[in-house]
């Protein structure tokens, strides 16, 4: 689905990065809800009556980067998942350090989907968790499956509820690095000796451990 006008579509490239990075930086400062086009529209140094040809709504923008962000997701998703002569465990590792490497460069998007999943408006989070979700959980099941078919994926376990799981753990860590509430109960949880938050290749390790004990046959 279109949610920006063709004007807008046809702006140079830094204006129409402006406007996405002032939209992305309200919503997931303030929330959806609280979220003003006057302060979008002055950051993004453009008026309003400029941003509303651009947009028709509020909801409109806020769709809009949040399916662009859900597009350059599924780019790297599918580059993982057709990658050739790669095994089962590599791919569930690159895409665990695509997850790790966007919460260190992308942490007001990482707001962002927790402002989707907290939101009141149960139309828009319907629709929006149908397009974030629906790639990733293509590309997981069948990342799984192809490894049930080469006997690197354990036969007993169900690739779905798997990939289930297995997202369940990425947008934990996802979650976890925005700070507040989740950011604490992460710290709790690995608080004895190293701060793992800091350390990502610690994180990998310990998390591509417990996966290889839950998913695969070696």
């Amino acid at each position: 689905m279109k949610y920006s006008s063709p004007r807008f579509d046809h702006l140079d490239a830094e204006k129409k990065q402006r406007v996405i990075q002032a939209a992305i930086d309200e919503f997931s400062c303030r929330g959806y809800e609280a979220a003003n086009i006057n302060r979008i529209a002055k950051q993004a140094h453009i008026s309003v009556g400029s941003l509303y040809k651009y947009f028709k709504s509020k909801e409109d923008l806020f769709l809009y980067v949040i399916q662009l962000s859900s597009d350059l997701i599924e780019k790297e998703l599918r580059t993982v998942n057709e990658a050739p002569f790669i095994s089962v465990e590599s791919k569930i590792e690159k895409v665990l350090r695509i997850i790790l490497r966007t919460n260190r460069e992308q942490i007001n998007l990482i707001r962002l989907y927790l402002e989707l999943i907290s939101s009141s408006n149960n139309d828009m989070t319907k629709l929006l968790s149908f397009n974030l979700e629906n790639f990733s959980s293509q590309c997981y099941r069948e990342i799984l499956r192809n490894g049930q078919t080469t006997g690197e994926v354990r036969a007993d376990i169900d690739p779905a509820m798997a990939a289930f799981h297995l997202d369940n753990i990425f947008l934990a860590l996802q979650y976890s690095y925005v700070g507040g509430y989740l950011n604490e109960r992460y710290r709790i949880y690995v608080k004895e000796g190293i701060d793992s938050i800091e350390n990502d290749e610690l994180v990998i390790t310990e998390t591509m451990n417990f996966l290889r004990g839950a998913l695969l046959t070696t």
